[in-house]
């Protein structure tokens, strides 16, 4: 056992250890003493202390914390909060959102975590505390370990690594072998140019083979010839959820703008642009009397991928002032009331 003390210790006393622990919700009790059987040579106000000042880092789920890394409740205070200090000076802010992600790191050494980003800086990562604020367990890792996920990239002839890791930062803690075998399944599909698809979306690399074959099948569904040639193009529609995100697009093109679907597969990009965004638009024209039906195609793509409601907003204003007033045809005339900015 890592600390015989405890054997010192009087049932009573041990027992008050366990009482308190589950008493801030932590129901796995055996698991963590087994991981860290010193945590029970602490008082509960010892544990009430370090527990206190995780709440006031902004944790919220003291219980997970403390049982991904149960060591976090035996460091003092002070070592707690100079581990804290040195985050904050590499540039993350929500200590409360990072910390239960990867708990080990309040508990590493700060000489071990300047390694690791040395390392990073090293590899042409700038934007450090954007890196680890999404994706914290990359602090974990060694540099020895980091640099196998980087040569992998290499190796498969990713131009810009830094650019794809700061997009996708889990690309450093997933294993080559498991990245792999995404690569072949899209190789499977006959798409020849991997680096380029992977550098516009490197989450391909961390999906499951099972969900990518379903959006595939989608793509069979609605009678796409060459699925590799559409994922070429745009390999979004591989990562978009098909029951949250495609259909519900689709559905509301045809419907709502009468777009048939002809013309809807030969703009499959429109998926990767807000639907929320596209609806909050079209019921601000309904509300003006206007149905969005009767846009030109230029005019539909335009609000379907660029239009935010504030433009149209800030255009209404405009159109107001100039003319003391506005008409349906004044809208729709060039220069086109659907851009940014038409002053």
């Amino acid at each position: 056992m890592e600390t015989p003390a405890i054997l010192s210790y009087s049932p009573k006393s041990l027992q008050e250890r366990i009482d308190y622990l589950k008493s801030i919700g932590i129901k796995d009790i055996q698991r963590i003493i087994i991981r860290k059987p010193s945590l029970l040579t602490r008082t509960p106000e010892t544990l009430q202390r370090r527990v206190d000042l995780l709440r006031k880092l902004g944790i919220k789920n003291i219980p997970m914390t403390v049982v991904r890394n149960p060591s976090i409740l035996t460091y003092s205070s002070e070592a707690l909060q100079e581990r804290v200090t040195y985050l904050k000076k590499l540039g993350i802010e929500n200590i409360g959102k990072t910390i239960p992600r990867a708990p080990g790191i309040l508990t590493g050494k700060i000489d071990t975590l300047q390694i690791r980003v040395d390392y990073l800086l090293s590899i042409g990562i700038k934007n450090i505390a954007k890196l680890i604020s999404t994706c914290p367990e990359i602090l974990i890792y060694t540099p020895e370990a980091l640099a196998i996920r980087i040569n992998y990239l290499s190796d498969l002839e990713i131009k810009d690594i830094p650019k794809c890791v700061v997009r996708r930062p889990t690309l450093l803690i997933y294993k080559p072998d498991s990245m792999q075998k995404r690569v072949i399944f899209l190789q499977n599909l006959g798409i020849t140019d991997i680096p380029k698809i992977i550098a516009r979306r490197p989450t391909l690399l961390n999906l499951k083979p099972e969900t990518l074959q379903e959006n595939v099948d989608f793509l069979h569904a609605i009678e796409i010839d060459d699925p590799s040639e559409v994922i070429t193009k745009f390999p979004y529609i591989l990562i978009a959820s098909i029951e949250k995100n495609i259909i519900p697009s689709i559905d509301y093109y045809q419907k709502k703008l009468d777009i048939s679907m002809d013309i809807i597969k030969k703009n499959l990009r429109w998926i990767e642009f807000s639907l929320e965004r596209l609806k909050n638009c079209v019921e601000f024209f309904s509300q003006l009397g206007i149905d969005a039906k009767l846009f030109t195609f230029s005019q539909k793509n335009n609000l379907i991928r660029n239009i935010k409601l504030i433009d149209l907003k800030n255009n209404l204003a405009y159109l107001k002032a100039k003319h003391h007033g506005y008409s349906t045809d004044l809208l729709l005339k060039p220069p086109s009331f659907l851009r940014k900015k038409i002053k």
